[in-house]
């Protein structure tokens, strides 16, 4: 049985089950079944492993995130919390650029209550490195608050 081998400058290794190869792979991962190292964990998930967010604030107007969400990204979920409600017949739709409600749907959101967080949660993969877009719409003369948009980045 073989343990180690030395590939490309990537440490590989080829363990024999039974009469099955199951090839390993360690630092610039390519497949499915291959490892990573922490360094480049951290780099991808940062130090924890932890989804990053991008918060945005809602406004009278909308708004865009000075961040961007990677290409690749999967939004996970996003929540909105109002600190200031909303007259009826305001909207907010958040999203990217050529998709302004891929994220949240205008009428998803109930925008006359505030104390209350508001969770969409969903999986949307974010093709191109874009960053987060809030439309609100209706022109109202009062309503504010954040959005947070939680996202994963996959590996290579």
């Amino acid at each position: 049985m073989r343990l180690f081998q030395l590939l490309r400058g990537t440490l590989s290794a080829t363990f024999q089950i039974g009469r099955a190869l199951l090839p390993i792979a360690a630092d610039d991962p390519t497949e499915r079944n291959h490892l990573v190292t922490k360094g480049f964990a951290d780099a991808a998930y940062g130090p924890d492993g932890r989804l990053r967010e991008i918060q945005v604030d809602l406004g009278r107007k909308g708004g865009t995130s000075e961040a961007l969400l990677p290409a690749g990204a999967s939004v996970c979920s996003v929540d909105v919390a109002l600190s200031e409600p909303y007259p009826a017949g305001a909207t907010v739709q958040i999203g990217v650029e050529g998709k302004p409600d891929a994220f949240v749907k205008a009428g998803n959101l109930n925008l006359t209550e505030t104390g209350l967080v508001q969770s969409i949660s969903q999986r949307t993969r974010v093709e191109t490195a874009s960053p987060v877009r809030v439309s609100v719409r209706g022109r109202p003369a009062s309503g504010d608050g954040i959005a947070i948009v939680t996202f994963s980045q996959p590996l290579r």
